[in-house]
């Protein structure tokens, strides 16, 4: 009798862990979702909309910048990677 009371009494614990897991991570979502509509509606490039133009709005005034920067290691990665294969060739 005490082994089943222990093991009933452990799952109903178990179901109140999960429960409570669940909780805290919808309340997180939920403070993560208005921390980004405020984000949002003090964005000067959107102004809330959630676009610039025809693009998504990621709120990052700056983002155009780590674009092209990114974007500019790739190419030089990949003139890097042409003149590697060719300098194979050549051997």
């Amino acid at each position: 009798m005490a082994c089943r009371d222990a093991r009933e009494w452990h799952e109903e614990w178990q179901r109140r862990q999960v429960e409570a897991d669940r909780e805290a991570s919808s309340a997180e979502a939920h403070r993560r979702a208005e921390t980004e509509r405020a984000e949002a509606h003090r964005c000067p490039l959107c102004q809330g909309r959630g676009y610039v133009g025809p693009r998504v709005c990621h709120h990052r005034p700056d983002q155009d910048a780590i674009n092209a920067r990114g974007l500019e290691l790739v190419r030089a990665e990949l003139v890097g990677a042409r003149r590697n294969a060719v300098q194979g060739e050549e051997e």
